[in-house]
């Protein structure tokens, strides 16, 4: 409950991500539904989907979400088989095998998801099959067929900015950050990609390659969320945001160059 003092909620933005990247490529159809901070009952969850009619449902959990998830996966089948559900997210690049045991999930899409994701709505756009798609994980006649992974982004400053309309941005204001420093307007930011070490607990979406947004495109970014939405406090949350500790500094400068009152 967002009273409840232990309440600790982001932004979705690996969601919100792939939304803007899907609209910036011709599908501005695209929602977003986060179901920790709307809390739709499921009457509505199903009322919403009839009227809505998605092709494709994506579902992006955490490990400790994984039965909601396939709660929510079985839900989608029941409003119309047709719907292709997809999952994505740390719990689905981790148990991509124990996943598609549920015949209610049609494919899992392992690592990052833009690439993956953009051609597998436009092969359904297209009425062509899409199992083929680098990056996902499916059925086979003889268990888990896993194809070629999809090359990583490595141009993140040619990515928009995260789907900042397509959520509730008030209503997570009401919960706690990760840095538990309290509640308040504010947006979490991802700077970079990926993390060169091996903690054996990583998410690993990302790969091990670090990947980097340049200073530039960081400090617009902060100052688009000033601008637009009157954001001025705001948390990073990147694998490893020093990793580059020249990009920080220069980060940094810029802020204070730039006068962002934040």
């Amino acid at each position: 409950h967002p009273n409840d003092a232990a309440g600790i909620e982001l932004q979705p933005l690996g969601c919100m991500y792939l939304s803007s990247y899907l609209k910036s490529n011709g599908f501005p159809e695209t929602r977003i539904l986060d179901e920790k901070v709307q809390r739709l009952s499921k009457d509505d969850q199903r009322r919403y989907l009839a009227e809505w009619k998605p092709q494709l449902v994506g579902v992006s959990a955490l490990t400790w979400e994984a039965n909601a998830a396939h709660e929510f996966a079985a839900l989608v089948k029941s409003v119309d088989p047709s719907i292709q559900v997809v999952f994505g997210g740390p719990h689905a690049s981790s148990y991509t095998e124990t996943i598609l045991e549920d015949r209610n999930v049609d494919a899992v899409c392992v690592g990052e998801g833009e690439g993956t994701l953009l051609e597998v709505v436009q092969r359904l756009a297209a009425g062509e099959p899409y199992t083929d798609v680098r990056g996902l994980a499916v059925r086979g006649a003889e268990g888990l067929v896993t194809n070629e992974a999809m090359p990583f982004l490595q141009e993140l400053d040619e990515l928009p900015y995260p789907d900042y309309e397509g959520i509730d941005r008030e209503a997570y204001n009401e919960w706690y950050r990760v840095s538990r420093i309290g509640r308040g307007n504010y947006m979490a930011l991802f700077t970079s990609r990926a993390c060169p070490y091996q903690c054996n607990y990583c998410h690993n979406i990302f790969g091990k390659t670090f990947r980097e947004h340049s200073p530039e495109y960081v400090v617009d970014q902060i100052a688009h969320l000033v601008d637009h939405y009157g954001i001025r406090e705001f948390e990073i949350v990147d694998d490893i945001f020093n990793m580059n500790k020249r990009r920080a500094k220069r980060i940094a400068d810029l802020i204070v160059e730039r006068a962002l009152d934040i």
